[in-house]
């Protein structure tokens, strides 16, 4: 999973006009409301990992997490868009279709490619935008994959072809 996450953090963060701080969500923001929480420069994105169903055992250690889903936490503040519309921000929605075009698609090592499921507003926050975005992918962990100490078995099948043509039959003759 540490794979999955790193990979995710860094296809985020390559992007230099789209966050300016990239994370792993850690309820970042009701601890900054309560002021127990490190400040953090916005826009930001935080990254959950959440295990939708049990993983699947594909045998030699080796798991299938399918139905895993990848959430986005956006936070973006704008007190004043400067334009008269205070309080309305409109550039979060930019913000987060940007997210979109950026991790639609986007398909890390030993996953499927992501695909967005949901996307939400949490209006329980004060002074900041929070949207969630749900992407859907499958997710290989081999991680724990047992060697086989040298052992290796050769499933190259023997084939042999033959040949055997057909004389036409001719009446007649």
């Amino acid at each position: 999973m540490r794979q999955l996450l790193e990979y995710t953090l860094e296809h985020l963060g390559c992007e230099p006009d789209l966050f300016a701080f990239v994370d792993v969500w850690n309820n970042q923001l009701e601890l900054a409301e309560q002021q127990q929480q490190y400040s953090f420069p916005l826009p930001a994105a935080f990254i959950e990992i959440l295990n939708v169903q049990e993983p699947k055992q594909l045998g030699d250690g080796v798991q299938l997490y399918d139905q895993l889903i990848v959430r986005l936490h956006i936070v973006h503040e704008q007190l004043d868009a400067g334009d008269g519309t205070m309080e309305r921000n409109l550039d979060v929605f930019d913000l987060t279709q940007k997210t979109f075009k950026r991790m639609q698609g986007f398909e890390p090592d030993k996953a499927s490619a992501f695909f967005r499921v949901n996307e939400e507003r949490d209006y329980y926050h004060t002074n900041v935008y929070h949207f969630i975005q749900d992407y859907k992918t499958t997710y290989l962990d081999d991680s724990a994959q047992r060697s086989t100490d040298g052992f290796s078995i050769n499933l190259t099948p023997k084939i042999t072809a033959q040949y055997n043509p057909i004389k036409p039959f001719l009446k007649g003759t």
